[in-house]
């Protein structure tokens, strides 16, 4: 919480979730940049249902359970920010840490816009 992340697309797309996406109105995959960070921002807290949420960010929220029964985590993110243009990166499952060498084209794109 209060940690600023770098917002990854990953190389590939779940086809499972299309559906779902589809019924919230949010865009199909093949609108978006594959494998590269977009943008950056700041974990505000964690949420397990969707009360909490402004009506706004409901769509993007999942749960409250996956289709296997686990428990589904929304973050709520604030400070976000686009960056002007994606940085090609390879990602990874979960959370890891963005090679230096991104962090620093991230924080110079970050610098020279406002």
């Amino acid at each position: 919480i209060g940690q600023r992340i770098a917002l990854h697309a990953a190389k590939s797309f779940d086809d499972d979730a299309l559906h779902t996406l589809w019924e919230r109105g949010i865009k199909t995959p093949d609108m978006f940049s594959k494998s590269v960070i977009v943008g950056v921002a700041t974990i505000d807290r964690v949420v397990t249902e969707d009360r909490t949420l402004p009506e706004n960010q409901k769509p993007w929220y999942m749960g409250p359970y996956y289709p296997d029964g686990k428990v589904c985590y929304g973050w709520v993110l604030t400070k976000r920010r686009r960056l002007s243009q994606p940085i090609p990166c390879n990602g990874a499952l979960g959370l890891w840490r963005v090679p230096p060498t991104i962090e620093v084209e991230i924080h110079n794109q970050l610098e020279s816009s406002p």
